[in-house]
C-alpha cells in the first residue's frame, strides 16, 4: 500500500513539471522595430489577451517599437 502511495506521489509531482508552456524568446524594440509583420502579429496577441500578455516584455518592447514608429519618441510613453 505505501508503495502505490508512493508511486502515485511521484507521477502527480513529475506530471505538474511538464505542463509549463515553452518559454517565448524575447525580442528588443530594435529587432520589433525591423521586424515589422513580428511586431503587429505580437501586438494583436497582446490585445487578444492582455489579461496574461500586456506587461510580458515582448508586448512592452513591440508596444514601443509600434511607438517609436508613429511618433518617432518614446518621451511620452508611459508603462
Amino acid at each position: 500500500m505505501k508503495k502505490i502511495i508512493g508511486i502515485t506521489a511521484i507521477t502527480i509531482t513529475l506530471t505538474g513539471c511538464f505542463d509549463e508552456k515553452p518559454k517565448e524568446e524575447t525580442h528588443s524594440v530594435e529587432w520589433y522595430q525591423k521586424n515589422k509583420v513580428e511586431m503587429n502579429n505580437t501586438l494583436k496577441r497582446c490585445r487578444d489577451n492582455p489579461g496574461e500578455l500586456k506587461n510580458t516584455p515582448n508586448c512592452m518592447n513591440a508596444k514601443q517599437a509600434k511607438h517609436l514608429a508613429l511618433f518617432g519618441t518614446s518621451d511620452d510613453l508611459h508603462f
